[in-house]
């Protein structure tokens, strides 16, 4: 019988090189040492598609539009998120920039929390604008907590024309 050959005449292979060329030596055992190596772009390709899929809560849209002019009083702004955010601890500020979209706020005129109500999936905030609001630009300042216990902040101005 010949060295490293089955009584039938196969050849005995070393466990891992099952499907290595008979001629190329261990080429079809993977070295321990290359494994991360070879997992890091699967790694790299989960962790961009994990990051996007449990994204933070963004601004998807607003009413009014960020620069709008309105021709009437608003009664409030809705802004609707891509993810459903915790309004008990999330944050509105409205502030009166006068008649410059660029203007300084006046930091005084905040918003209590409770003036902001959520729809049932927490998507679609109302915050509600002062009765009497005058004509010129506002800004409002927003910082919302996601379920997923990020926070992400944004503004959106508008104005009122007399």
């Amino acid at each position: 019988m010949n060295a490293g050959r089955t009584a039938t005449g196969y050849a005995i292979r070393p466990p891992g090189a099952l499907f290595a060329c008979p001629h190329a030596g261990n080429m079809g055992t993977p070295d321990p040492k290359e494994a991360p190596m070879r997992a890091l772009p699967l790694f790299v390709v989960l962790a961009v598609l994990s990051s996007q899929s449990l994204g933070h809560a963004r601004l998807s849209s607003s009413v009014p539009a960020d620069g709008e002019v309105l021709a009437a009083e608003a009664n409030a702004i809705t802004l609707q998120f891509t993810e459903a955010i915790q309004p008990r601890f999330s944050d509105f500020a409205l502030h009166y920039l006068g008649t410059r979209p660029d203007g300084e706020p006046d930091r005084d005129n905040r918003l209590p929390r409770e003036t902001a109500v959520a729809d049932a999936a927490r998507q679609v905030i109302e915050v509600a604008v002062p009765e009497g609001a005058r004509p010129g630009w506002y800004l409002l300042d927003w910082e919302v907590l996601a379920e997923d216990g990020h926070t992400t902040s944004g503004t959106v101005r508008f104005q009122i024309e007399p």
